[in-house]
């Protein structure tokens, strides 16, 4: 019953309120043992301090380059050519762009993984709930994806300068690619408008 006093007069005075007089007097015996911390609990751990705060900071680019790299993904995906049964040629340029956006958001994209799974982990390491559990989660989605659209867009290209119909594993490059697209952005989501 005294550490609950204690702990009500505690908050009673942070609170600038004034002490009646009959507590005055226990209020300069109250502790941080009375409020059930320990002395070496309450010392500071520089490795552990450096570790989050690299750790801050690389989830935090992670963050940014992650919202940056949304748009050339978009763009890639926006700007792809039509091969169902033509000519790559009569697409050249368009086929080009593309290209050049597809590299443009591979890097951007790994780049951006980077610096989250390079971050020291935390203290909860392994134990992510929610939004975050979700994430990662989504991640298991979009990282194979974004590793196989190229491949497979490679191929695709391939088979249509040389004539051939698209075929085999090339012709599921517009989907994969679509999988990654919207698995990334849905993991973007999650975290930027907190569901």
């Amino acid at each position: 019953m005294k550490n609950i006093l204690k702990s009500i007069l505690a908050v009673w005075v942070g609170l600038g309120l004034a002490v009646p007089g009959s507590w005055a007097a226990e209020a300069k015996e109250l502790s941080l043992d009375d409020l059930g911390f320990q002395a070496d609990q309450m010392k500071s751990d520089p490795a552990m301090q450096a570790r989050l705060h690299k750790r801050s900071r690389m989830l935090k680019t992670h963050q940014i380059l992650g919202l940056v790299t949304a748009v050339p993904i978009l763009a890639t995906v926006m700007t792809a050519p039509e091969f169902e049964g033509g000519n790559p040629a009569d697409v050249e340029s368009e086929t080009d762009t593309h290209k050049m956006l597809g590299i443009a958001s591979g890097a951007m994209y790994l780049t951006t993984a980077g610096f989250a799974l390079a971050a020291p982990e935390g203290e909860t390491a392994g134990r992510n709930k929610g939004l975050t559990k979700l994430h990662k989660a989504l991640a298991w989605v979009h990282f194979p994806a974004m590793v196989a659209a190229p491949i497979l867009g490679y191929q695709a290209y391939k088979q249509a300068e040389k004539g051939e119909s698209i075929h085999g594993s090339a012709k599921y490059h517009r989907e994969v690619a679509g999988v990654a697209a919207g698995s990334y952005l849905a993991a973007m989501l999650v975290m930027v408008f907190n569901f």
